[in-house]
């Protein structure tokens, strides 16, 4: 499955089905502070730099519930994955000749 729409995942939930998709860079992930009683401080943002950071490469990890974009309909479980050399090499070279294709420039877009 490719990228998605938040209200598409939000009704999938709804009817209990499963999906899986990749996450769109811009996304904001949250996570519930169960014990937080003040309304604005119930979810915390999540630093995906932070959790890539601790992660070597090829390797994976998960957080069991997060909560996406701004609204945070529903409960994901959320899977990150740190690319090795080679994979993050194939796809800067896919990126580069896309963006040549295109004319835009997608390295002012990409992750540090």
């Amino acid at each position: 499955m490719g990228y998605f729409k938040l209200a598409d995942l939000a009704n999938w939930h709804a009817s209990s089905a499963y999906f899986l998709s990749r996450i769109k860079v811009n996304t904001t992930i949250y996570t519930l502070n169960a014990e937080e009683t003040k309304k604005s401080l119930r979810f915390s943002s999540v630093e995906l730099y932070q959790y890539l950071s601790k992660l070597n490469p090829g390797e994976s990890t998960e957080i069991p519930e997060v909560y996406l974009g701004q609204k945070r309909a529903f409960p994901s479980r959320l899977i990150i994955y740190r690319l090795t050399a080679e994979q993050l090499k194939l796809r800067r070279k896919k990126q580069e000749k896309i963006s040549a294709a295109s004319g835009f420039d997608y390295k002012k877009r990409q992750l540090p």
